[in-house]
């Protein structure tokens, strides 16, 4: 068939531009969904049970408190391939979560920076208590890497499911 712009296909039929970037859309529209799972998915690990859950008088959540542990979990899980002695790892343990507004992360977390909280201070936040392998590898918004401790605190982004901030600390009962 002259004068179609097009490819070939199996059978020997041409393929218009038309259907090509119908096929590229959802192509782009499942790429875009799967991103989407990653950061918001509902396949995390649960975090084991008996952790404090508490709530900020006047906040409101998204996240629920499970998904809170469980993403704070989910973080020290991912570190453990990275150790360089991993006969040393404990498994993650989430001892507490609380939602509170971002200027008051830092009575929970005293690392957390007064810049960042700045630019947002109603924001609501995870601040989740957790035990396990911090390695602290990584820059994150609200956090810098630094030196790795057994215990600590992870804030999270309410709205988003994001890792603000990790926060190593000593060792904690």
């Amino acid at each position: 068939m002259q004068g179609v712009v097009g490819m070939d296909d199996i059978a020997g039929r041409t393929v218009g531009r038309g259907w090509l970037a119908a096929i590229g859309m959802l192509a782009v529209a499942a790429v875009a969904l799967s991103v989407f799972i990653v950061t918001r998915g509902t396949d995390l690990p649960g975090a084991a049970p008996g952790y404090t859950v508490s709530v900020a008088g006047g906040v409101t959540t998204t996240t629920s408190a499970d998904r809170a542990a469980a993403i704070a979990r989910h973080y020290l899980d991912l570190q453990t391939p990275e150790l360089a002695a991993p006969g040393i790892h404990a498994d993650p343990i989430v001892r507490s979560v609380a939602a509170v507004r971002a200027v008051d992360s830092a009575r929970l977390e005293p690392g957390v920076p007064a810049q960042a909280v700045a630019s947002d201070p109603s924001r609501v936040v995870w601040v989740a208590s957790v035990t396990g392998d911090f390695l602290n590898l990584h820059d994150l918004p609200w956090s810098s890497a630094g030196t790795p401790y057994p215990s600590g605190n992870i804030v999270i982004d309410d709205a988003t499911g994001s890792i603000l901030g990790v926060y190593p600390s000593g060792p904690k009962p």
